[in-house]
């Protein structure tokens, strides 16, 4: 019994110092957005949803068309998958929705 008490304690304090030691900005996914947007000089932008490190959704100032920002594309993913190298690209941009209730209801 004490075995078993030892080792959830043990578990509890690794998982517990472990999280502890995650940097605060990690947990900021609308500030990685507006890192990847400011890079590609989009300025003034909305995001909509983040899914770091995978991709986010935002609203260009005064536009109603929802965009999405995609790190790695399916191509990209699959070429990694045969072991290919996979060139950085920016035509990871691509529009969702030309005229979205969420953009139309920013105000940007």
């Amino acid at each position: 019994m004490k075995l078993v008490a030892c080792c959830a304690i043990a578990a509890a304090l690794a998982s517990g110092s472990a999280a502890a030691m995650l940097p605060t900005p990690l947990f900021d996914f609308d500030v990685w957005a507006a890192t990847v947007l400011k890079k590609h000089g989009i300025e003034g932008a909305t995001v909509v949803e983040a899914a770091y490190p995978i991709s986010f959704s935002y609203c260009p100032k005064g536009s109603p068309a929802l965009w999405r920002y995609q790190a790695i594309s399916a191509a990209q993913l699959e070429a990694l998958s045969r072991g290919e190298a996979v060139p950085a690209s920016d035509s990871n941009f691509e529009m969702i929705e030309p005229a979205s209730a969420a953009c139309t209801a920013v105000k940007t």
